[in-house]
């Protein structure tokens, strides 16, 4: 007969390996950046940056003295660990109605954890494209209604997600349901002023805000931003991004683009990715049929579908940011763009994907319910070594 410890070996053995490379396989960032772990201790990352040649050189004459020994710039960078969880949860009557039977029980709890999975991803991805703050979107114009809020976009926003409002006093609501690409409902009525920010969260300790990964946002984009990696960049240049492009129209996208490719070439990379919106990959291919050339489609690792510029792929990811949450920020904009020499970007994580079992057991009783819950969790944070080898992207041009 079946017990709880017997279900906590089917998470572990059964379900455990195709969460772990569903999730660092599925996603182009996740597929294409290494996963490592040198450097963590504790809950940070501590990587040593070169950023100069020893200048210990020089020319000299038969009588001078030799150059003096000079050593190659480093500075030591520090990044923290940031964990992310998943729970499910199970009814005591299903798991006893199933103990004589695992094939039951395999059927009843796959979906759970199929749907989880599938959550984590998704939210992981879009932490990945962010800038570690937790921002989904900002307020931006009146309502039509109490419930109804008009933000700067809502691509990020999703049925059944609870929110954060930034308000006077903080406001918690779950999403309703989301009406376009600027307008959601809310379970009960917010006033909010505009400009405010809205993030994941159920309650004031319960809330993403400030404490997700680095994206590519932060490490590729962010302007505003002084401390990256515990260095700041307004102080030290050579921590800066490659110098971002604005596009102001569609007919010159190609050349915005060689310039990006050649800014980055400038900084000694090699670009090899440019993840960007659907839009961005849809408006570049109209282009070029209109100039009546070939467009060549590859395959890029993981199965992924790109288009070919100078020979890199041009991967679409539906995380990448839309006009509203592009520096731009205007929905009407085709949105961002990021030309990536990805052997300068890695995960970095204490361990992959795992259970929480430090007291023996994955499946625990949840208080005062006739019910049990697991729950899955990673402690990590993306880092980059070399942020001027990495370039941003972005449209003022209306889509």
């Amino acid at each position: 007969m079946a017990t709880v410890s017997d279900l906590d070996q089917i998470l572990k053995t059964l379900y455990l390996p195709p969460i772990r490379e569903n999730f660092n396989r599925s996603t182009v960032l996740m597929n294409a950046l290494r996963v490592g772990n040198e450097g963590v201790s504790g809950d940070t990352v501590v990587t040593p940056l070169w950023y100069g040649y020893s200048q210990g050189v020089g020319a000299r004459s038969e009588s001078q003295d030799l150059p003096s020994a000079r050593k190659s710039l480093y500075k030591r960078s520090t990044t923290s660990l940031k964990a992310n969880y998943g729970r499910i949860e199970l009814t005591g009557h299903l798991i006893r109605a199933t103990r004589d039977d695992r094939g039951s029980f395999i059927r009843a709890v796959g979906s759970e954890i199929q749907n989880m999975t599938a959550g984590i991803k998704n939210d992981y991805n879009r932490q990945a494209f962010g800038d570690g703050s937790g921002v989904l979107a900002k307020k931006d114009g009146g309502s039509t209604s109490a419930t109804e809020l008009v933000v700067d976009s809502t691509q990020y926003l999703k049925v059944d997600m609870p929110v954060f409002l930034e308000a006077t006093a903080s406001i918690y609501r779950t999403i309703d349901k989301v009406t376009s690409s600027t307008r959601f409902f809310t379970t009960a009525a917010s006033t909010i002023q505009d400009n405010k920010l809205i993030y994941r969260g159920e309650g004031d300790t319960t809330r993403n805000k400030d404490i997700e990964i680095m994206g590519l946002k932060g490490l590729v984009y962010d302007s505003t931003s002084t401390d990256i990696q515990g260095i700041d960049q307004t102080a030290q240049s050579w921590w800066k991004p490659a110098t971002a492009v604005t596009n102001t129209a569609y007919a010159d996208l190609e050349d915005d683009f060689q310039t990006m490719f050649t800014n980055i070439e400038k900084n000694g990379g090699t670009p090899d990715l440019f993840v960007v919106t659907y839009e961005l990959r849809d408006k570049f291919a109209a282009q070029l049929q209109g100039e009546r050339r070939y467009m060549n489609v590859m395959d890029y690792k993981g199965g992924f579908k790109a288009l070919e510029f100078n020979g890199l792929a041009m991967v679409p990811d539906t995380m990448c940011q839309d006009g509203g949450n592009s520096p731009a920020e205007d929905i009407s904009k085709l949105g961002s763009g990021y030309m990536l020499d990805t052997s300068t970007l890695s995960f970095q994580t204490k361990s992959d994907w795992d259970w929480m079992d430090m007291d023996g057991a994955i499946w625990n009783r949840v208080t005062n319910r006739d019910a049990y819950e697991a729950t899955i969790f990673y402690e990590s944070n993306m880092v980059c070594y070399a942020r001027n080898r990495n370039c941003h992207f972005h449209s003022t041009a209306s889509s």
